[in-house]
């Protein structure tokens, strides 16, 4: 009789044991230390093989609780990585479709924002190793996709600020006819009567092409000195 006593005790211990263990595995976020239960629970599939029981349906009652912990503790496990996991591929979406747009910039900064969120984040060696290969393949895309950019705009660029500089040109011809125009009309504005009124209406007109003639011609200089300077810089 203490002999069966001592081996219900001891059944109640692994029970126990095999519930604390997983009960603390479902109700932890971090993957780390669910593997960490994972692994006590799997060092314990000996004892519950070999230990002694006083019937055999209290070993099968241990053996089926050790069963449904561990794959109770697996599917969360397996939650925590999936979860992850799709936080991680949202990540490398963004940058493929920032790529894809042709925006490196912000490409490179979300393959970047992957890297160090996969530090942090764990998912299954499986996974690392699909979601690696993935970020890096980004990697090399984003460089080939800046390398041809660059060759185009050291192509075209030089015809673009020739083209820029005639269009400046012709619209510094055009400001100094209007000035000139507006001048001999400013001139006529002191006749008085419909001369007067007239003039002001053409004043007011050409004012405002001149307004936008010399908006563009700012914008114009503005490129012109920017796109020579990376010029410059690429050489």
């Amino acid at each position: 009789e203490v002999f069966f006593g001592e081996q219900r005790h001891r059944k109640q211990e692994l029970l126990d044991r095999i519930e604390e263990l997983r009960t603390q595995a479902i109700e932890s976020s971090d993957p780390e230390d669910v593997r960490r239960l994972r692994q006590e629970l799997a060092d314990m599939r000996d004892t519950v093989s070999t230990v002694q029981m006083p019937t055999r349906g209290d070993r099968q009652e241990v053996w089926d609780s050790w069963h449904a912990a561990t794959k109770s503790v697996w599917d969360h496990l397996s939650a925590l990585w999936q979860a992850n996991e799709q936080e991680l591929s949202s990540l490398l979406d963004q940058a493929q479709s920032r790529l894809d747009r042709g925006n490196i910039r912000e490409a490179r900064d979300f393959a970047r924002q992957f890297n160090s969120r996969s530090h942090a984040l764990e998912v299954s060696h499986k996974l690392v190793r699909s979601l690696r290969a993935r970020a890096n393949e980004l990697w090399r895309g984003a460089e080939e996709v800046a390398k041809a950019k660059h060759e185009t705009f050291v192509a075209t660029a030089p015809q673009k600020v020739e083209r820029w500089k005639n269009v400046k040109g012709r619209n510094t011809q055009a400001i100094a006819r209007l000035r000139a125009e507006i001048g001999e009309l400013e001139a006529n504005e002191n006749a008085g009567g419909v001369a007067a009124a007239f003039a002001r209406a053409m004043i007011s007109d050409k004012l405002r092409e001149l307004g936008k003639l010399e908006s563009t011609n700012d914008s114009l200089e503005d490129r012109i000195e920017s796109t020579e300077a990376a010029l410059t810089t690429v050489g």
